[in-house]
Order: structure tokens, then sequence, then C-alpha cells
């Protein structure tokens, strides 16, 4: 009597759940199996949702391995093989998820689970992240598919074409939304349209709250947000009214949790009625005055050598001289330079009695290095308690 054994393990629980939320009934209704083909596309995609609970990242031609000690006709089915999963099985998959737009069929996924399973919503977070890839992808066919090109990288991998994947999130990090976009896709064009099509698809609760980042916070995207939808994000330094508050000494509320003080305030910005609230954290404080004076070490050390390097240089002209400290002056506005022109002759012939004159900078004063100093005025600003700004649409 011949016996054999085969993993199930974790996968069990996960192929139950696909079986339970009639997730593998969604996808034959939306891209039913045609011809002679031996695997349904919910079979096929249930076995891609075990593989990338282990196996993933590795090339599709290799993939019935995955499968070769798991029990393959236990989770998918009778009769399904490890050799039945092969590539052209999953790009036939793929290219039907493709074309029916795989953004519905997970909103529709989606749907159908939520039918199941309460999740309870109240913070909704949207965000994206850069995926980068390996490879020309060159556009030349001419469809409406998105660009794999170069972007803003957000895993430091400017050598890589990538493309954007925006996601939102329910406060347990269940998946709700998902949609890929080109390379250079720009992040505030994203978010707001990734919110509307999910908005326009999925009922949600009038008490929830759409979270992302400052990608977000434009006049025109919290204008298409409208008034009966809420939100939280972070307000931008970079306009004018946030830079007047940020510079603005305002009495902070110490909060509960005694590490963080508070500043409540509103605005109009957009014309939309919003709360904005100024947070002070004393531990981010004490970090970045750390960082801010180890910045500062290393700039002084770069800005001396820099400082010493023109005071060896001569010129042939006090004019030349003026000029290249005046230059120097521009690149370093956050210092002060001290420093005077001095003349050196010398002869340039022993037999001849034709003296010329070269100017050289010399620095002066009582400051140190040579006639360096801080300039107050112009350094960088610390890093205070006025330093994170959260806008509240209500």
């Amino acid at each position: 009597m011949k016996i054999s054994s085969a993993i199930v393990a974790h996968h069990g629980i996960v192929a139950g759940m696909y079986d339970d939320l009639e997730i593998g009934r969604i996808i034959d209704e939306i891209i039913p199996k045609q011809g002679q083909h031996k695997l349904a596309h919910s079979v096929v995609l249930k076995a891609m949702v075990l593989n990338a609970l282990g196996f993933n990242e590795r090339r599709l031609y290799i993939f019935p391995k995955f499968f070769s000690n798991i029990a393959t006709e236990r989770l998918l089915g009778p009769g399904v093989l490890p050799e039945d999963l092969n590539d052209d099985v999953l790009g036939r998959t793929l290219d039907r998820i493709y074309e029916s737009n795989s953004t519905d069929l997970f909103l529709k996924i989606v749907l159908q689970v939520m039918q199941n399973v309460q999740f309870g919503t109240q913070l909704l977070h949207a965000d994206t992240t850069s995926v980068s890839v390996h490879g020309n992808y060159e556009h030349i066919d001419g469809t409406p598919a998105i660009q794999i090109t170069y972007g803003h990288t957000k895993d430091n991998r400017p050598d890589l074409k990538q493309f954007v994947l925006s996601t939102i999130t329910n406060q347990h990090g269940i998946p709700l939304f998902a949609k890929t976009y080109s390379g250079n896709a720009s992040d505030k064009q994203n978010l707001i349209e990734s919110i509307q099509q999910f908005r326009a698809a999925v009922q949600i609760p009038t008490d929830a709250y759409f979270i992302a980042d400052s990608a977000l916070y434009t006049a025109g995207n919290i204008q298409n947000l409208r008034q009966d939808l809420r939100w939280i994000t972070h307000v931008p330094s970079t306009i004018n009214e946030v830079k007047m508050l940020l510079h603005t000494d305002v009495q902070m509320i110490l909060g509960k949790d005694t590490r963080y003080s508070f500043y409540e305030t509103t605005s109009d910005y957009g014309g939309i009625p919003q709360k904005w609230v100024l947070v002070h954290s004393k531990e981010m404080q004490a970090r970045k005055e750390k960082t801010f004076e180890k910045s500062l070490e290393r700039l002084d050390v770069q800005t001396t050598k820099s400082f010493k390097k023109l005071l060896g240089l001569e010129f042939a002209c006090e004019n030349d001289a003026q000029a290249a400290a005046d230059h120097w002056v521009k690149n370093h506005s956050w210092y002060r330079c001290h420093w005077r022109c001095k003349s050196a002759h010398f002869r340039r012939d022993k037999n001849a009695q034709l003296t010329t004159y070269k100017q050289a900078l010399e620095g002066s004063g009582n400051a140190e290095n040579g006639g360096l100093s801080h300039d107050t005025r112009s350094l960088p600003p610390r890093d205070d308690h006025k330093s994170n700004l959260s806008g509240d649409g209500v």
C-alpha cells in the first residue's frame, strides 16, 4: 500500500475563507471560463492568492513548483494538479483580469466581502506607493495601459522604472480599493481620483474619515471632496497661511499625554471650512534639535574648508578679489564673512626692476576660523514645536 503526504498548513484557512466569502463566484460571473480550458479563472486566481502568501516574486514558469508538495486537490478542487498551473494558464487569467478592469473587479469582490463581514469602517487610509521593476517596458503597442517609466521613487531606486499603486484601507489595514497608475503620475491627482472612485462604488458610513498625507491637501482637491465628506490630512508648510501660523507665538494647550501639546484654529482655505490643529511633541523637538546641532557641526567643517580655500587664492586685481568674495558670500548665506583685501608684491625676474602686484583675501576681525562666524539671521530655521500641522475637514 503506497502512502503519500501533502501539506495544507495555513493555506487551508485561506482557501476556506476564499470559498466562504464567495470570491470565486464573483470572479466566475465577471470572467467566466471560455473554450476547452480545464481550470476556471476563479480556481487560478485562488491559486495565485495562496502563492502570494509564500512564494511571491518568482517567475511564472516555476509557479507549479510551489504546489509540488501541497495538497492541491484538497485546496483547489478535485483533479487540479500542480502541472495544470503553468505560466500559460496564469497568463490567460491575468489577461482576462486586465480586460475586465482589475480595479472594478477588486471593488466587486470588496462589496461581496462587506456583505459577509462587518468591518465597522470608521477610518479610511488613502495612500500611494511606488513599485520598481527591472526591464525596459517600452510602451509601443498603443493600448491605453499605464506607463511603466521613471518617476518619484519611494523605495530609493531612481535607477529603475516603476508604476504607482494607490490603495485605500480601513482602520484594520484591510484593503478596500486598489488601482495602478503610471510611474510618473502625480500623487495629488491619484489620491483624489481614488477617493472619488471608491466613494462612487462603495456605500460608507457618514461618520467615516478619509486620512491621507499632504499630497491630498490642495485647494482643488478639498473642494472636490465636498463639505459632506470628513477628512484628515497634513497641511503643507508651503502655504502662506501656514507659514504665518508657524511663525506666530501661540498658546499651546497641554494634552492628556503630557508629551504633546496642541493649538486649534480654523481656516477657510480653498473655500472649505476646516479645523487646523498645531501639535508640539517634546520628544520630536529634542530629536530634531540634536539632529540640527550635528548638521550645523558638519556644515561648519565644510564651510571652514571652503573659506580657507578662498583665502588661499590670488587675484590679478582688487575687483576680481571682491567679485570672488561676493560670490562666496552669496553661496554661504548662513555665515557672516569678515575679510579684507591685501597686496603682496614680488619680482618676476631677478634681472628686471619690474615689480608686479597680486591681490589676495585675508580673514580679519576677532571671529573664529580666520574671520568666519555664523550669521544667526540667515541660519536655517530649527524644527520647533510648530512643525506639525493637521487639517481636519468636517
